[in-house]
């Protein structure tokens, strides 16, 4: 494991499972972790250390896990942001008719 940390500096920050390694993960590089990792996953099978591989994949489901969820909170994230502007425009709109016809 050392020697391909080595080859990918950022692989030993985005293999290691500790929680704490996480604030090096973010919405901009973790493409970048899961293809260093997916690179280390297929030197590991190629050379036979299975079990490094298979954890090495194990990492990188749960990257992509992680990664769908957070694009799924800003996701929802927004729609509730455009969702409260079309209504508060509705409001806005709604009693600038009724002072009109008062």
């Amino acid at each position: 494991m050392q020697a391909d940390a080595q080859a990918h500096p950022d692989l030993q920050k985005a293999f290691n499972p500790d929680a704490s390694q996480f604030s090096e993960i973010n919405p901009d590089n973790i493409q970048q972790f899961i293809q260093a990792l997916d690179e280390h996953r297929l030197q590991m099978e190629k050379e036979g250390r299975y079990v490094e591989a298979e954890m090495a994949h194990n990492r990188i489901n749960e990257l992509k896990h992680q990664e769908f969820s957070r694009q799924q909170e800003e996701l929802i994230f927004m729609h509730e942001s455009q969702k409260q502007e079309c209504e508060q425009a509705h409001i806005k709109q709604y009693q600038q008719f009724n002072e009109h016809w008062d």
